[in-house]
């Protein structure tokens, strides 16, 4: 009787800790794209800036 009255806060917590951990991963791919594309907006302003002096 005792276990299934813990059963739905365990599933609650299982399910809200894969939230969390997809959120993050997410987040994190999210902040290596933009990092990778600042890094080429730089390299290309500063291939210009080589050309023109």
């Amino acid at each position: 009787m005792r276990a299934t009255r813990w059963l739905p806060v365990i599933l609650f917590l299982l399910a809200a800790g894969g939230t969390a951990a997809l959120g993050m991963r997410v987040v994190a791919a999210e902040r290596a794209a933009a990092e990778g594309t600042a890094r080429e907006r730089l390299r290309v302003a500063l291939s210009a800036l080589s050309r023109t002096f």
